[in-house]
């Protein structure tokens, strides 16, 4: 078997590849039992592998220029939309809106205006909050030893500034808060 050459065993497989029931083929027909045919099937693999990388940076690369093409088609209706969507803003300030304690909306034929209001995030320190949580209000700490975040916030006070008071007045440095803008939105 030495002086089987690397064309014959291309010529083999190209032959074993034709065969119709290739499981069969496998097991019998194409084995690699020399260091040649060994070589020769690495290189078929690198070959196989080669060509995948080079087709997946292909598709790498579609992906990033779609991704241009999004965020530039994207820019471009916040440009051609903007000043009219601020004159539909400033026209529901002049007409008398559905609103609850969330949003205040205006139905139209084609669509609703909607404007959501702003909300207040709190950034907390969950550690320096727990402690404070444990010393003042230890029923607000859940066995887990957690803030009970929902009841503990229905007491804290916000002031124009963003700084977190409680309800006996002392102002926790373990919050801090950020204010989100109203956001306006327009639905068909």
């Amino acid at each position: 078997m030495n002086d089987y050459t690397i064309d014959d065993v291309q010529r083999d497989y190209d032959a074993w590849q034709e065969d119709e029931n290739i499981n069969e083929a496998h097991s019998k027909d194409f084995l690699i039992d020399s260091d040649t045919k060994a070589e020769w099937a690495l290189k078929k693999i690198k070959e196989a592998q080669d060509e995948h990388d080079r087709l997946l940076a292909l598709v790498i690369e579609e992906e990033q220029l779609l991704q241009a093409k999004k965020e530039q088609i994207d820019k471009r209706l916040d440009s051609d939309t903007a000043y009219l969507r601020s004159l539909l803003m400033a026209y529901m300030e002049g007409v008398k809106c559905k609103e609850t304690q969330t949003q205040k909306s205006y139905q139209l034929l084609t669509g609703k205006l909607i404007r959501k209001k702003g909300t207040i995030d709190f950034i907390r320190d969950e550690d320096k909050l727990l402690e404070w949580t444990k010393q003042n209000k230890p029923d607000l700490v859940k066995a887990k030893y957690s803030v009970d975040w929902s009841t503990l916030k229905k007491t804290l006070t916000v002031t124009p500034k963003g700084e977190v008071i409680t309800d006996e007045g002392e102002m926790l440095d373990c919050i801090t808060t950020e204010v989100k803008p109203d956001k306006f939105e327009i639905k068909f």
